[in-house]
């Protein structure tokens, strides 16, 4: 038995806080997951668990060993899934959630190749939080999410990072100028139009707190329910706005948008997928084989 396996049983077993859920989960024996942990525990030289009345907490230390390994062991398991779908005929249909923005521009494009395997695409799109809890009754079998919401049943891995952009039209190019300070770039800010959109700014307010950290009080802002309409009225010199690199990259490119300032630090996203830990079809496996593959153009675009 592979220290591999052992590292298998932990994420699930810190996943569901269950020796047997996570037993449950991996098809295995209570015993042999409780075995895992064990040889896991003596490999590290100190416990990973404690008991809590009828159940189990992790300590500090399986904390950070969990967040510095389970990303790489979802990642393996989607590369062996993958592997294993390659020689089989697969049908049928995947069903998945995510913002209709990143879909739309990115995620659904991705998915085309799954049509010469005669699997369809079944796409519906929403906030992460809504996505989430249809994807744990089952409405979806993969979610992609701006945000980890974390449910015992939900299992996350990183797709990419986004990078979060301050841009307008080529109008507003001068708008900040380049040896400008901290205060005299939060003052020119507050006084120019913006579009955003929802009411409490919430990409915009995120920028300005890492960016510049304070917070942001325009006088003037448009609003647009998705983020598509966003950089269409920013390009049209309707204000200035935040947008995900992949967002507007093109537009960058194209010299329909420009970037107006540039923090020191980068602010930025993860966006994760989500399955259910019950298992996954292979056909979801292929789809998630895809988005990786795709996923590594997408990043600080």
């Amino acid at each position: 038995m592979s220290y591999l396996d052992h590292l298998r049983s932990f994420v699930a077993v810190h996943r569901l806080a269950s020796v047997t859920a996570a037993a449950r989960s991996l098809g295995l024996t209570q015993p042999a997951v409780s075995g895992h942990l064990k040889a896991l525990e003596a490999r590290l030289g100190r416990p990973l668990f404690e008991r809590a009345g009828r159940g189990i907490v992790p300590t500090a230390s399986a904390d950070a060993l969990a967040a510095r390994i389970g990303n790489h062991i979802d990642a393996l398991e989607t590369v062996l899934d993958g592997v294993a779908t390659r020689g089989s005929e697969l049908t049928g249909t995947v069903t998945i959630g995510g913002p209709a923005e990143f879909m739309t521009e990115r995620g659904l494009p991705a998915l085309a190749p799954l049509a010469s395997r005669h699997i369809a695409v079944h796409a519906r799109f929403g906030l992460a939080r809504d996505l989430i809890g249809q994807l744990e009754r089952g409405d979806f079998e993969l979610v992609v999410a701006a945000q980890r919401i974390p449910r015992p049943a939900i299992a996350y891995q990183q797709l990419f990072t986004e990078r979060f952009l301050l841009v307008g039209a080529p109008s507003f190019g001068d708008l900040i100028p380049a040896t400008a300070s901290a205060e005299t770039i939060a003052a020119t800010l507050e006084v120019a139009p913006w579009v955003a959109y929802a009411a409490d700014l919430p990409m915009i307010r995120r920028f300005f707190r890492a960016g510049l950290e304070r917070d942001l009080a325009p006088p003037e802002t448009s609003i647009a329910p998705d983020l598509r309409a966003v950089r269409a009225m920013v390009a049209a010199g309707a204000g200035i706005s935040v947008l995900p690199d992949y967002l507007c990259a093109r537009a960058i490119a194209m010299g329909e948008l420009v970037e107006l300032w540039r923090p020191a630090v980068p602010v930025t996203n993860t966006v994760w997928l989500a399955t259910g830990k019950s298992g996954r079809h292979p056909r979801v496996s292929l789809a998630i084989d895809l988005l990786r593959q795709a996923a590594t153009s997408w990043g600080d675009a």
